[in-house]
């Protein structure tokens, strides 16, 4: 800045100098960081959400998240079912065949209660016909004061492995009652040589229900 006398005449400068390098340093070391992360979130195949609001009345999410609740990618959509009603998406959560309300919803929990919430697997129905399961997984953000702030969410579709253990459960039982009905004589043992599966047939010939066959080898029968 310039001095002046009092006639406004100029008389000398005065200036100042401050080294900013650790501070441009750290700027640039998060802005790394925060590319990272983003990236990260892009190219993650787990749906990521997040809260920015205590109240989860906003949260956004990744293209896997967008992609899981069917939001068209690209999108940066509000997802939160605490939203305004008029926001809000159309589909339903279901645990274990209970349909949820939006203040059960993980991450809607896990802000109100400040701790991390671990589901089983969630079950999302929406109004085209599909079905889908997620294995979810939330936990509380806190500003510096210890307050929540929001909330994060990872969600994991496990829609084909659970359609594939339904599978491999029908699978099971058909071949079960296969055997079980068999006119000859059928029976499974495992390694150690115990009973684990005995047909009608087997049964019969042993003459010993399936309590008395399970879990025991020959010579304890």
């Amino acid at each position: 800045t310039m001095l002046h006398d009092e006639y406004g005449r100029p008389l000398y400068g005065i200036g100042g100098i401050l080294n900013i390098t650790d501070r441009k340093q750290r700027e640039e070391e998060l802005r790394e960081r925060r590319e990272e992360i983003e990236a990260l979130m892009d190219v993650s195949p787990i749906g990521i959400f997040v809260a920015h609001d205590p109240e989860c009345i906003r949260i956004t999410a990744n293209p896997a998240g967008y992609q899981l609740v069917e939001i068209s990618e690209g999108s940066n959509a509000n997802v939160s079912k605490t939203a305004p009603e008029n926001e809000r998406l159309t589909y339903r959560t279901f645990r274990s065949g209970v349909e949820l309300n939006p203040e059960e919803l993980p991450m809607q929990v896990a802000a109100r209660l400040g701790r991390e919430i671990e589901e089983e697997t969630l079950e999302l129905r929406f109004e085209s016909g599909t079905q889908k399961y997620i294995y979810a997984y939330a936990k509380p953000l806190f500003d510096v004061q210890g307050k929540v702030r929001g909330a994060n969410a990872a969600m994991l579709d496990i829609t084909e492995s659970r359609r594939n253990e339904q599978a491999l459960r029908e699978s099971e039982e058909r071949f079960t009652r296969f055997m079980h009905h068999l006119p000859g004589l059928a029976w499974i043992k495992d390694i150690q040589g115990r009973y684990v599966f005995a047909n009608a047939s087997a049964q019969k010939a042993f003459n010993a229900s399936e309590q008395e066959l399970y879990g025991k080898t020959d010579w304890e029968v």
